[in-house]
């Protein structure tokens, strides 16, 4: 409860050991449980209807208007009961729901794959693969050049597999790191603006 309190609500506010450790990993983990959501709403789209039950147009409200409010509830959380703190969590949740249904409903339609034709869509990038790089060493010999072919072909497909990996991972780690870093400089905010006028005012 500690570390979700402490990655939800930042370290500004916590109490916890939260804000002593680093959280790359956990981050990267989160990142690409939203991109394997995103390929299997690619692959089966009759899932979309479920996942995306919020309109695009009210999650970005709602994803906007939490980002605003959390922080203004971050500074008196640990003021409540403990009881209720349970309840508050949920807000912090929706703003990580809302921004990655929000980022769902924006990248999904630029990319629509025909899913009975990636089987043969994926043997054809194969063969081009290893038909071109058979080609650059035709001078080792038919054999030679084909064997050499098959393992730089098998490379380069591996290369370009990791860096499309790479990329549908690299886009909802971005929101995460936008929403914490937005929250972590509006926590500032209120607390060198906000609270230091209050105190200065006693």
């Amino acid at each position: 409860m500690d570390y979700l309190e402490g990655f939800l609500i930042g370290p500004v506010w916590s109490d916890t050991e939260y804000q002593t450790r680093r959280h790359t990993m956990v981050h990267i983990v989160l990142a690409s449980l939203v991109a394997a959501l995103y390929v299997a709403l690619l692959v089966m789209p009759s899932l979309r209807p479920i996942v995306l039950i919020v309109p695009v147009r009210i999650s970005a409200v709602a994803f906007v208007l939490l980002m605003f409010l959390t922080p203004f509830l971050s500074a008196f959380y640990y003021r409540i009961p403990a009881f209720i703190r349970p309840l508050m969590l949920v807000f912090y949740i929706a703003v990580y729901a809302f921004g990655i249904m929000t980022l769902l409903h924006l990248v999904l339609p630029l990319y629509q794959p025909d899913v009975s034709a990636l089987s043969d869509m994926a043997l054809e990038r194969i063969n081009e693969r290893i038909d071109l790089t058979t080609g650059w060493f035709t001078v080792l010999g038919p054999m030679f050049s084909m064997v050499t072919g098959i393992i730089m072909g098998g490379l380069w497909l591996v290369g370009e597999g990791l860096l499309v990996v790479i990329g549908i991972i690299a886009v909802p780690l971005l929101l995460i790191v936008l929403i914490k870093s937005w929250r972590r400089l509006f926590d500032l905010i209120i607390v060198n603006v906000f609270f230091a006028e209050v105190r200065r005012r006693r």
